[in-house]
């Protein structure tokens, strides 16, 4: 069974710029745009060191009702002023569509690749055909990885990922680029797990392609 980021969330990203907004509420989710400020280096210098562009913008997005999970991503100073500049100054949507984060195929793809190689390096999915259904279940080198770490201590579970146990109740996955971020949280006093967050986060923003 494969899973993809279901893209029609990129949609809702839109509207932060569209409506003028740092923050936007759909159904039972909620995004925000803040500005993260990040060191200059020489390449930075010609492009983004002049009048028009400020900080790189995070876009986050997160379950109004529920604290399971975070996903951040970056998106570039420059890339932020043209969708904005995009934006019709007296109509309030986009001038030209294919100027948009739905629209934006880098934006999509990265998002995606990250969210699946974090599920997949947390987690397989059985089939049963006796039961003609899958079942998830933590792989054996998540369990080990998890169990020899302390936190706070960062470990590199992929190519580009490194994983951070936050507390007993929180794990945090970040790319090397410190371009994206997903937060895993769930509460254990309460009776969650992180197969809760896990399963959480798939029902919400995931679509099953097979």
């Amino acid at each position: 069974m494969n899973y993809i980021f279901d893209r029609g969330i990129m949609r809702w990203f839109d509207h932060l710029f569209e409506k003028h907004t740092n923050t936007f509420l759909i159904d039972n989710f909620i995004c925000n745009m803040y500005d993260r400020a990040r060191p200059v280096d020489k390449s930075d210098i010609l492009p983004l060191a002049t009048k028009k562009y400020k900080d790189d913008s995070v876009i986050s997005l997160a379950k109004k009702e529920s604290s399971f999970w975070t996903i951040s991503f970056l998106l570039s100073s420059k890339y932020v002023y043209e969708l904005r500049e995009n934006v019709h100054p007296y109509f309030g949507h986009y001038i030209y569509e294919n100027i948009s984060v739905y629209n934006n195929d880098d934006v999509y793809s990265f998002v995606n690749k990250y969210l699946l190689d974090i599920l997949n390096y947390m987690v397989d999915y059985i089939y049963y055909p006796e039961e003609d259904d899958y079942y998830i279940d933590y792989r054996d080198e998540f369990i080990n990885t998890c169990s020899d770490m302390d936190y706070g201590e960062r470990v590199l579970v992929t190519e580009d990922i490194y994983m951070y146990i936050i507390s007993e109740d929180q794990l945090n996955f970040i790319d090397k680029s410190e371009r994206f971020n997903l937060e895993l949280r769930f509460d254990s006093r309460g009776g969650q797990e992180l197969m809760d967050a896990i399963l959480d986060l798939s029902r919400s923003i995931l679509l099953k392609t097979r």
